[in-house]
């Protein structure tokens, strides 16, 4: 992936999502938020990569965190 050091998500192009759960437990805990959500939002990130979303550009990646929030309001309420 050229990105040094772990990651949280990868998905692939036939339809694999593989999460990163040592990350996903460091993340809830550095987030304070509980590991549920922070699981969902991995998966929801997936998905969105799997439907043409990408986040390799600042303004790509803002677009993808809004529809991130987006579905997980509508999924996963605060």
């Amino acid at each position: 992936m050229g990105v040094e050091g772990p990651t949280d998500v990868l998905t692939f192009e036939h339809g694999e999502i593989v999460i990163g759960a040592d990350t996903a437990f460091a993340n809830a805990a550095a987030f304070g938020q509980p590991i549920e959500r922070e699981l969902a939002l991995y998966i929801v990130h997936g998905l969105l990569h799997l439907q043409g979303f990408d986040d390799q550009s600042d303004a790509d990646s803002k677009e993808m965190r809004k529809m991130e929030s987006e579905v997980l309001a509508r999924c996963h309420p605060p």
